[in-house]
């Protein structure tokens, strides 16, 4: 049956998630369509948490390495992605957790070290966030579209809007020892409490690639805030793997409007990507502001691009 079902998926006409998305999720839509949105993230997670840790670590590695050897660098990291991969390999080439209280741009109100499930009397405690000794200001992880490890508080129908804006009850799943990691739970209802409260709902923080992707709270709107101010000022930019898609018009719009707020061009943009047309970096020349001469392209693919780097 797996293998029919599979045959049935490749025999369907080729589709954009996001031309997806954006079709069923409007009001005229039946009910479960506008649930597609929650099924996505739901499935996201879980496809990732299958996944884990069994990635091929070695690029990464040596790229970031690569890029912590100037110890008087500021790094800010722009990713897209929900999932944790670069969160992991920070803390593997860092050789420290992270620090949560201001790595992410806004400050949880907590840890769960343990899987929340569909039954309230199960609910996850949350822990006050760890304290390292140390709070490393040279690094930051910036992801506008939210991350697999941001759990944030699911309100009730009829909630004032303004409430859910101002919201920023965000907990963060770590191991016992204080690492990122994903949440193994399958259950579409996940239950969290703090040792003073009752228990209380929620659900990953993914704004899933339909062209509107609003902020729904303030401290989402607070990362692109910090996303901009660090375009304004940074030296040099890479672009890794980033296709610019026709749902990432906000982003690509916040970039142009930083970029004209900056009194000096970029030393340097470094786009990598795998066999992409000439309009491609086309694109990133225009996005980034920066003439020819300042844009430097490998179109080889990562793993090629990492290979090439010189200490």
């Amino acid at each position: 049956m797996r293998a029919q079902f599979g045959q049935a998926l490749r025999d369907r006409p080729s589709e954009s998630i996001e031309d997806l998305l954006d079709r069923t999720g409007g009001e005229g839509s039946n009910f479960s369509s506008q649930s597609s949105d929650l099924r996505f993230r739901y499935a996201v997670a879980r496809l990732f948490a299958l996944i884990g840790w069994n990635v091929d670590w070695q690029p990464l590695d040596s790229f970031l390495r690569h890029q912590f050897q100037d110890p008087t660098s500021r790094h800010v990291f722009v990713s897209y992605n929900y999932d944790l991969v670069l969160d992991h390999a920070i803390e593997r080439c860092t050789g420290r957790h992270l620090d949560f209280s201001g790595i992410y741009g806004f400050e949880p109100v907590g840890t769960i070290a343990s899987d929340p499930n569909g039954d309230p009397g199960g609910a996850a405690r949350i822990s006050p966030l760890p304290r390292y000794g140390f709070a490393d200001s040279s690094l930051s992880l910036f992801k506008p579209h939210g991350s697999l490890n941001w759990w944030v508080k699911i309100f009730q129908t009829g909630t004032p809007p303004d409430e859910i804006w101002h919201d920023a009850t965000v907990v963060i799943p770590t191991t016992p020892t204080g690492e990122a990691r994903y949440v193994l739970s399958t259950d579409t209802h996940q239950w969290v409490q703090r040792s003073d409260d009752w228990p209380f709902l929620v659900e990953p923080v993914l704004l899933t690639p339909c062209r509107a992707k609003t902020p729904t709270r303030k401290f989402l709107a607070g990362i692109r805030e910090r996303e901009e101010a660090a375009i304004r000022s940074a030296d040099e930019v890479y672009v890794l793997g980033w296709s610019i898609p026709r749902t990432d018009t906000d982003q690509e719009q916040l970039i142009r409007n930083a970029i004209s707020k900056r009194t000096t061009p970029f030393a340097r943009v470094t786009a990598v990507n795998l066999n992409a047309g000439v309009e491609y970096f086309r694109r990133v020349q225009q996005t980034f502001g920066v003439d020819g001469e300042s844009l430097r392209v490998c179109n080889s693919g990562f793993r090629q691009f990492v290979a090439s780097q010189r200490p």
